[in-house]
């Protein structure tokens, strides 16, 4: 759906450091440069929850109690 209205939210300077286009993107076409783009993303996104995992043990108390506003 985004993509369609033409919001990409991959960071630039990765785009270019993979060689992807928004254009490349927008044909819809998976291409080996896309994939390693995306599993570079994914990789970023997995080294993230792995440091916030560590974030309850040194807040204390427990993570159940925290209630959504």
């Amino acid at each position: 759906r985004d993509l369609s209205i033409n919001r990409i939210y991959f960071p630039q300077e990765d785009m270019e450091r993979f060689g992807v286009l928004e254009s490349d993107l927008l044909k819809r076409k998976t291409t080996e440069a896309i994939r390693e783009l995306i599993r570079s993303e994914v990789d970023w996104a997995e080294e993230c929850f792995k440091k916030g995992n560590k974030l309850p043990d040194r807040l204390g108390g427990s993570m159940d109690t925290i209630r959504r506003e």
